[in-house]
This record gives structure tokens, sequence and C-alpha cells, in this order.
């Protein structure tokens, strides 16, 4: 969880007025501090993202495993 590590790593971004309040507001509809609301938000994004990278390549191995056992099938036993 986010919340339960030490923090010591820095990021910084830029931003339209308009979208800094668009963000507070929401921040606190929710009842976070902005920071806390921006990490939540870039974590889920980063969750989301890397679980369909990670679906993709098990869906290229395998098509590559479908493929070989095409090729080359097991020899049957009796």
């Amino acid at each position: 969880d986010v919340d339960k590590t030490l923090k010591n790593a820095r990021v910084e971004l830029k931003t339209s007025p308009d979208a800094k309040n668009k963000l507070r507001e929401a921040a606190q509809a929710v009842g976070v501090d902005l920071s806390a609301f921006i990490l939540s938000a870039a974590m889920d994004r980063a969750e989301s993202g890397l679980d369909k990278l990670r679906r993709r390549e098990l869906s290229n191995q395998s098509w590559e495993l479908m493929n070989q056992l095409i090729a080359e099938p097991a020899q049957p036993t009796l």
C-alpha cells in the first residue's frame, strides 16, 4: 500500500490552474489531500497498464507454445 511505505522520493509536474483546481476539488470530494489523490490515480493507472502488458505477453507466449505443439506434436502413447 502506498500510504504505508517510507516516502522519500519526489515527483513534480506542471499543469494548468484549471486542471489543478479540478484535481483539488476531486481530492476534497473523496477526503484526501491533492498529493494522495494524484498518487492514487497514477498508481491505479500504472497497475492497469502493467496488467495489460502482462496479459499480452502471456498471450504471445501461449500463441508460440500452441504453434510449437502443432508443428511438433507429441508422440502417442500406448
